[in-house]
């Protein structure tokens, strides 16, 4: 039988179209669908017999953070990549890593990177890994909504990268499973890895199943440097001449930019994954966010991975969002914080497709939510009312560690802080044992890589 669960006295933060926030407000879901959402006082009388009640005093409710890039295998170097610059971090840490890894690798990396992303806040990912089936396996395991878009590659050298055949069978294999939480996009590493001949297929090919891009775009100066001297444009500009960008392309990064290609960002309706803190760790740029959200360019966040930055954490990536671009521009007023965390769902809901079912608190959207604990120092003072500080103190101050319940599907998936679809000490114990082992595996590959240009993301 469908329960119907509701939170109540909890300040409700929607992100609809309106901004609306509750002070003492309630959400309740039935099965998967959230069927109301208001003031504590009326909803609570809508739904007298609800099957099970939470408290939300002291706490607030928002919609899960959609992270829209992630590497799950790079949560496997993760402390073991950092202070290197590009040639070393790639021929010694990188590269190697996804010569040396096995589905079983990546099956225990996905669990711990799903895990972490749960644990702070995040409800659905886009991710970027090898060995994808695995990866969807442990989605489906812990709960975790997300569309898995490998690693494909099809230039030589790189064969230990996924191939687009491989990439065509995983979509037929497993989109939409999972009751539909787990959907397969096609990826592309990036130009330097692949052919024309490998983005137009991944064109057609997406067209014909009715399903999205993720690649990785203008990352850094080299690469652009390298796309104009083999096709004579960068990236970007390649990418509208081959007719490959779309409302269903998520491209990561977007560093570097020509007013051409911002344009075609906004012709094309392709969305920008900005990931701020693996920007600033590798030293490469970050994308021009305020000009692309003033061109109509829709932006969205992602962690990117363990390797680039060392986190999995949205809560973190609100605050570096907003700091960044104000010292960029010198102006406190850029990127305020209601803005950042709409970006941070219903950007990335959009990004994905996925805008009618996630990315704010809504009648008839999924129940994909979070709820945090605000009874920590760094949450105080909360103020309530027309001044209300909910959001600022979100993205300003908030930590992931005050994240106490989450929600995908309307399932409680976290609980008191607490993992409840897997036993967080052995997900934590065996992919220790797994990074310590491919640790081993890796140094016979990085000794035999000295390519002096390379890029990865």
């Amino acid at each position: 039988m469908t329960q119907t669960m509701l939170v109540r006295d909890a300040i409700v933060v929607t992100v609809d179209r309106e901004g609306q926030i509750f002070d003492n407000g309630a959400v309740v879901w039935r099965g998967d669908r959230i069927i109301d959402v208001g003031p504590t006082e009326e909803v609570t009388a809508r739904w007298p017999d609800s099957d099970r009640v939470i408290n939300g005093s002291g706490k607030a409710v928002v919609p899960g953070f959609v992270n829209t890039h992630m590497h799950s295998l790079n949560s496997s170097i993760r402390g073991m990549a950092d202070d290197a610059l590009g040639p070393l971090w790639l021929n010694t840490f990188i590269n190697p890593m996804h010569q040396a890894a096995t589905a079983d690798d990546a099956y225990a990396m996905a669990r711990l990177t799903y895990f972490e992303a749960l644990r702070s806040g995040t409800t659905c990912g886009l991710d970027m890994a090898r060995f994808m089936d695995r990866c969807a396996d442990a989605a489906a395991e812990l709960g975790f909504r997300v569309v898995v878009s490998p690693y494909a590659a099809n230039v030589g050298g790189y064969e230990y990268f996924e191939t687009f055949e491989g990439n065509e069978r995983l979509v037929k294999d497993r989109h939409n499973s999972a009751d539909g939480r787990v959907k397969v996009w096609f990826g592309i590493e990036m130009i330097t890895y692949s052919t024309r001949d490998h983005y137009l297929k991944a064109r057609r090919a997406a067209d014909h199943y009715g399903v999205g891009i993720h690649l990785h775009a203008n990352c850094e100066v080299n690469e652009c440097r390298y796309a104009r001297e083999h096709y004579g444009a960068p990236p970007l500009e390649l990418f509208y001449q081959w007719g490959i960008l779309g409302s269903d392309v998520v491209a990561a990064h977007c560093v570097v930019l020509t007013e051409s290609e911002v344009n075609h960002l906004v012709e094309t309706g392709t969305s920008v994954a900005h990931c701020p803190q693996s920007g600033m760790k590798v030293a490469l740029g970050t994308a021009p966010v305020p000009e692309l959200l003033s061109s109509g360019v829709n932006v969205c966040l992602g962690t990117d991975g363990g390797a680039e930055n060392n986190a999995v954490n949205m809560v973190e990536t609100l605050k570096f969002t907003a700091l960044m671009h104000k010292l960029n521009k010198l102006d406190p007023t850029v990127m305020p914080a209601e803005k950042v965390l709409e970006l941070a769902t219903m950007g990335g809901a959009r990004a994905l497709g996925l805008d009618k079912d996630i990315g704010s608190l809504e009648v008839g959207k999924k129940a994909d939510l979070v709820i945090f604990d605000l009874r920590h120092p760094y949450w105080t003072p909360i103020v309530r009312g027309p001044n209300c500080n909910i959001v600022s103190q979100l993205v300003y101050s908030a930590q992931g560690d005050s994240v106490d319940t989450v929600v995908v599907d309307g399932r409680v998936l976290v609980e008191g802080g607490q993992l409840l679809t897997a036993d967080q000490g052995e997900v934590i114990e065996r992919a220790n044992r797994v990074a310590l082992d491919m640790a081993d595996r890796r140094e016979v590959f990085a000794q035999s890589r000295d390519r002096e240009f390379d890029s990865h993301f």
